[in-house]
């Protein structure tokens, strides 16, 4: 993932790491921590995934810590984000 195509796919997952909430009319990063136009738990779980997985862990600090923030604490479910009404997501959940 360091070199696809030419392109070093982690660390551009570094640099799409929102630092703060996008003002409205921009949806492009959701809160601090997100991924830039990650609209789901799903897509932010894969974004998280690959980090560690490449050795990553303090690079995905702050995603891992927007995702947990997005867990519900008294269910354990995760919500849908797209559209965002906060109801428990089978799939996100799933992740």
């Amino acid at each position: 993932p360091r070199d696809f195509g030419g392109k070093d796919l982690i660390a551009g997952l570094a640099d799409a790491v929102c630092t703060a909430k996008s003002a409205q009319p921009d949806r492009s990063c959701a809160d601090k921590g997100a991924y830039t136009y990650a609209m789901s738990v799903f897509g932010q779980s894969l974004g998280v995934i690959a980090q560690v997985r490449a050795g990553e862990e303090k690079a995905a600090k702050a995603p891992v810590g927007y995702l947990a923030g997005l867990q519900n604490t008294s269910s354990g479910a995760w919500p849908s984000l797209v559209p965002p009404t906060g109801d428990a997501d089978v799939d996100s959940t799933a992740m």
